[in-house]
């Protein structure tokens, strides 16, 4: 598994960048209960002091770092119930883990900013303005003169020291070398080239997405909030502030004691007035990556739900004092504030660690290299995570147990949590949403991946736990429903149904070369695996299943679908496997028969591009699918077969059936190093001796096509000799 971590676990995207978004839309939840959902609560009191004083948490998918701020005030929470001996042994390691950079820089300012709000005292106006930075930077698209400075100070403070002598970070913090780059990018880009952005621009991109009428009035105290807000795009200041804002107190008071309409649209005007002439864009919105293509971020998006979401966690901490009905201000206070006072006290236990990478490359690097660039002394498991959404873009559980779930440890409490938001309500049930990513129910889970599933719903946090490998082959599926599994695994990837915008199913020969060494490592038998693979290889496979081709989700009746057994051709497919094995074959946990014309190493692939130009990608494309979407396979063929690439496409299928160019005419690579359509760059990997053979015969050609919609992307395939090595 740790030769294949260079390749890409997913299909390709017309568009790779890794966007910027700065504001979750989650609720916001402790590591140390996730909800009704956690079957096995986080319970400190079982510990021993050496457990206490390893204590490690990841953050997969950090985010905003809502979690990680509900995680401390948990934490403290459970820290002041412990005896004095347990304190002073008590040790907790954070591992926050984000693949963009931004993210990481935003949310390392925002911790820089706790520390200086916990130092404050409370019922101070500096306090008061600590807060008020935090919340705006947090959630306001323009803010305040005096928040601008303070932010601006704290992204130059990190500047420098990130940049000269990162060692000088708080000694609670760490950034791993790999990490600093990316952030210093980012820390650079706000403290040096956004002086010519102005808050009329910001507001004219932000569009409040406010609850009507019979919206979410579920906390009365921020409503007149929300009408101020309609007519500024801020949020008001609190009372000990309110006069650095020309016109603010009347607005208010106008807004609260139900004025007469034109006043109160006249005091807003003024205002606003006083908001384009002094406010500042909150610079921790943008992001260098697209600064080329956007001036200004978008932000679609009801900010006040965030406020609801924070005080439906606060009410719930005894410590936090929480208002019936609290400005949006009261909420900060409550919900920031808070996190700062367990920041105050766990400084000399915690310690934050930024780490910029993959979560399944950088999770399977702690478990299989000892020698990253991580320091020895951090951890390699982790008694809890908190992956986000990330499944929901990832293929879903399936990679999640593969990848995440070894990365537990085994302790009691010990568990992994995700969310489902991208698509939350177009699942019939848990048995449809889990058979769709694995195919496999819930309950079956535990036989062939090495987990137990303790929260199914798509509609509550899912909570995966761990089991101890390897597990006896008795409590395991059985050869005959293993390879049924592994078929319809095989055949999901190679030929996936339908795909709408909101399930991403990016699954490739990677992930399917890793799932099967993921199942030696759950105990089953590797003459087993080795004999699928060997079938697979020799393209010898006869089924009586066949692929799903209708739009997902799939329904869950397709497990007792049958068709006439036959034999299917998987030689198509070769090109992928040869690449993948031609690096880990001689490591696999099981024998297997390589083909003679198979590579054995990497010095026998070649890496190959073409410049792609925008004009040769077909109109729909190029300008109306969503390009953010992993659904980008290669063709290869030979037009003279009388065959185009968009037949091929739309009949995937039918080459799988054997009933297309069964004669060798059509190779299909779902795994692909890049696709950028604005670099105008496609690159792969193939068996040297194969384009070697290509070219000997001549007339063969490359031609990207979507799998989610089956048709080519673009208007004319890349011959042969447009294919450059590139290294």
């Amino acid at each position: 598994m740790d030769r294949m971590r260079c390749y890409a676990l997913q299909a390709g995207q017309s568009d790779p960048t890794i966007y910027f978004f700065p504001i979750g839309h989650d609720d916001p939840a402790s590591l140390l209960h996730l909800g009704d959902a956690d079957g096995d609560p986080f319970d400190f009191g079982a510990l021993s002091t050496s457990q206490l004083s390893q204590l490690a948490f990841l953050f997969g998918g950090i985010g905003d770092a809502r979690h990680l701020f509900s995680s401390i005030i948990g934490l403290h929470a459970a820290y002041k119930k412990l005896d004095e001996p347990e304190k002073a042994a008590f040790k907790v390691h954070i591992t926050a883990l984000d693949l963009q950079p931004s993210v990481l820089a935003r949310d390392l300012c925002l911790l820089l900013l706790l520390d200086q709000l916990a130092r404050a005292e409370k019922g101070t106006e500096l306090r008061a303005e600590l807060l008020a930075t935090v919340l705006y930077v947090y959630l306001g698209v323009v803010i305040p003169p005096y928040c601008h400075t303070r932010f601006t100070e704290v992204v130059n403070v990190a500047l420098v020291i990130l940049e000269r002598q990162p060692w000088r970070l708080p000694p609670w913090l760490h950034a791993t070398d790999r990490s600093i780059a990316g952030m210093l990018e980012t820390l650079t880009y706000w403290s040096n080239e956004l002086e010519g952005k102005v808050p009329q621009g910001m507001l004219d991109h932000h569009r409040p997405q406010l609850d009507g009428e019979d919206g979410d009035h579920s906390l009365p105290g921020v409503a007149d909030e929300e009408r101020w807000y309609r007519g500024t795009k801020v949020f008001m200041p609190p009372a000990s502030l309110r006069g650095r804002h020309d016109g603010f107190d009347e607005a208010w008071e106008a807004i609260r004691s139900s004025g007469q309409d034109e006043d109160i649209q006249r005091l807003l005007d003024e205002a606003n007035a006083h908001i384009l002439s002094t406010w500042k864009p909150n610079i921790s919105f943008f992001d260098p990556q697209t600064k080329a293509t956007q001036d200004y971020p978008f932000l679609d998006i009801n900010l006040f739900n965030v406020i609801k979401s924070f005080h439906r966690f606060v009410i719930t901490v005894p410590s936090a004092a929480a208002d019936d009905e609290p400005t949006s201000f009261q909420v900060a206070e409550q919900f920031f504030g808070v996190a700062a006072d367990g920041l105050a006290e766990l400084r000399s236990c915690i310690k934050i660690e930024f780490l910029q990478g993959d979560l399944f490359y950088d999770l399977t690097t702690m478990r299989l290299d000892p020698g990253s660039d991580r320091p020895a002394e951090f951890p390699r498991s982790f008694d809890r995570m908190w992956l986000s959404d990330i499944p929901d873009f990832t293929h879903g559980q399936l990679t999640e147990a593969i990848y995440c779930i070894p990365g537990l440890q085994l302790e009691k409490g010990s568990v992994a949590g995700f969310n489902c938001i991208l698509n939350k309500g177009i699942w019939a049930d848990a048995n449809q949403f889990f058979y769709t990513y694995t195919l496999l129910y819930p309950e079956e889970v535990s036989q062939y991946l090495g987990c137990r599933v303790l929260q199914a719903s798509p509609s509550q946090p899912i909570i995966l736990k761990r089991l101890e490998l390897p597990l006896p082959l008795e409590s395991l599926a059985s050869q005959t429903d293993l390879s049924t599994w592994l078929t319809r695994v095989l055949f999901s990837i190679l030929v996936p149904g339908t795909i709408p915008p909101h399930i991403y199913y990016p699954g490739n020969i990677v992930l399917f070369t890793t799932l099967l060494i993921h199942l030696a490592e759950v105990g089953f038998s590797t003459e087993w695996l080795s004999s699928f693979l060997n079938i697979i290889l020799a393209n010898t496979m006869e089924t009586d299943l066949a692929p799903y081709l209708g739009q997902l989700p799939i329904p869950t009746s397709e497990r007792d679908r049958r068709v006439e057994r036959r034999t299917v051709n998987l030689a198509p497919w070769h090109v992928d496997f040869e690449r993948v094995l031609a690096v880990v074959w001689d490591v696999l946990p099981f024998d297997v028969a390589l083909p003679p014309a198979f590579p054995r190493s990497s010095k026998e692939l070649v890496s190959l591009a073409v410049h792609a130009s925008l004009d040769n990608f077909t109109p729909s494309t190029r300008d109306s699918l969503p390009k953010q979407l992993p659904v980008m396979a290669l063709l290869f063929f030979r037009p003279a077969s009388g065959t185009s690439a968009d037949q091929f496409a739309k009949s995937v299928d039918e080459v799988l059936e054997g009933r297309l160019e069964a004669d060798g005419a059509v190779h299909i690579a779902t795994v692909v190093d890049v696709f950028d359509m604005a670099s105008e760059t496609i690159q792969w990997t193939m068996s040297r001796a194969r384009v070697e053979g290509m070219k000997a015969e001549g007339g063969w050609v490359m031609a990207p096509y979507r799998f989610d919609v089956r048709e080519s992307v673009v208007v004319s395939p890349f011959s042969l000799d447009e294919w450059k090595e590139s290294t």
